[in-house]
C-alpha cells in the first residue's frame, strides 16, 4: 500500500479542488454581485490552486523516476493517464491565471471570464479522465461504474464543504439560498459516497479467481471498511446537526471536511489495496 499512498493523496486533493472550484465558478458565473465581493472570492481561490498544486506534486512520487514525469505527456490521446495529467495541468493553469487576473482591474475582465470557464470545464473533464484511468478491463475490482461514481461523489461532498468555507466570510455570497444549495450538493454527495461504498463492497464480494479474492488481497479489509463507514456516519451526523440547529461555523465545517477526507482516504486505501488482475 505504501507505494500507492501518493495516489490516495493526489485523488483526494484534486477531487476536492475540482469539486470546490466547479461550484464556486458556477456561483461566480450565475450571481450578479458587486465587483468587490466577486474579487474577494476570486482571490480566495488561491486555496484551490494550492490544493491542486499539492495534488500534482504528490502524484509524481508514484513514478519510478519522478524527474522523467514529463514523459507521460507523450501519450496524449492514447493513454487516459496522459490525458488525466494534461487536463489536470490545464485546470491548475486556468485556476492560476484566473487568480492572477483577479488582481487586475477592468482590463483583464474578458480573460478572467475565459479562464473561469476553462477551469470549470477542465475540472469536470479531469474527474472523468481520472475515472477512466482506472477503468481497466484486466482489473475487475476497478473496472465498474463504482469508480467514476465514487470519484464524483467525493468531489461533490468535499468540494461543497470547501466552497462553504471559502464563501462564508463574504456576505453577498453567503446567502440562505447559496448556503442551502451547497449543503444540498454536499449532503447528496455524502449519501452517494455511502451508497457506492456498499454497492462496491457487494461487487467485490462477487469477484474471485482460483487463487484469491479482493478481500484476501488486503489483510485489514474488514477493519478499514468499518472505519470508513463510521467516519462517514460521523460526518453525516455532524453536518446534519449543524444545519438543523443552524450552528454552522468555520470550525464545524472544517471538522466535517476532515471527517469526510478521513473516510474517503480510508476508502482509497482499500481501493488500491484490493487491486488484483484477471487470472491472479
Amino acid at each position: 500500500m505504501t507505494k500507492d499512498f501518493p495516489l490516495v493523496i493526489f485523488t483526494l486533493l484534486q477531487q476536492m479542488a475540482a469539486g470546490g472550484f466547479i461550484l464556486l465558478a458556477l456561483l461566480l458565473i450565475k450571481q450578479q454581485l458587486n465587483q468587490a465581493s466577486s474579487l474577494q472570492l476570486s482571490r480566495r481561490l488561491i486555496v484551490v490552486l494550492i490544493l491542486s498544486g499539492l495534488a500534482l506534486a504528490t502524484s509524481t512520487l508514484h513514478l519510478g523516476h519522478p524527474l522523467r514525469g514529463a514523459n507521460v505527456l507523450l501519450g496524449l490521446g492514447r493513454s487516459w493517464l496522459s490525458n488525466e495529467v494534461i487536463i489536470t495541468g490545464t485546470f491548475f493553469g486556468s485556476v492560476g491565471f484566473y487568480w492572477l487576473a483577479s488582481w487586475k482591474k477592468q482590463e483583464w475582465v474578458g480573460l478572467r471570464k475565459l479562464s473561469l470557464v476553462v477551469g470549470l470545464l477542465s475540472g469536470l473533464a479531469g474527474l472523468a479522465a481520472m475515472s477512466l484511468t482506472y477503468m481497466i478491463y484486466t482489473v475487475p475490482v476497478w473496472d465498474s461504474w463504482h469508480t467514476p461514481a465514487g470519484f464524483f461523489a467525493t468531489a461533490a461532498t468535499a468540494g461543497a464543504l470547501l466552497a462553504l468555507l471559502l464563501v462564508q466570510p463574504i456576505e453577498d455570497f453567503y446567502t440562505p439560498k447559496i448556503q442551502a444549495g451547497l449543503h444540498f450538493v454536499g449532503l447528496l454527495g455524502l449519501l452517494a459516497c455511502a451508497i457506492v461504498m456498499g454497492m462496491q463492497a457487494a461487487h467485490w464480494a462477487g469477484i474471485s479467481t482460483s487463487v484469491t479474492t479482493p478481500a484476501e488481497q488486503f489483510a485489514g479489509y474488514s477493519s478499514w471498511m468499518t472505519a470508513r463507514a463510521v467516519l462517514l456516519l460521523a460526518a453525516g451526523i455532524l453536518w446534519l446537526a449543524t444545519v438543523l440547529k443552524d450552528r454552522i461555523t468555520p470550525i464545524s465545517l472544517l471538522a466535517t471536511l476532515l471527517l469526510v477526507l478521513a473516510a474517503e482516504g480510508a476508502g482509497r486505501v482499500i481501493y488500491y489495496s484490493v487491486h488484483m488482475t484477471v487470472g491472479l
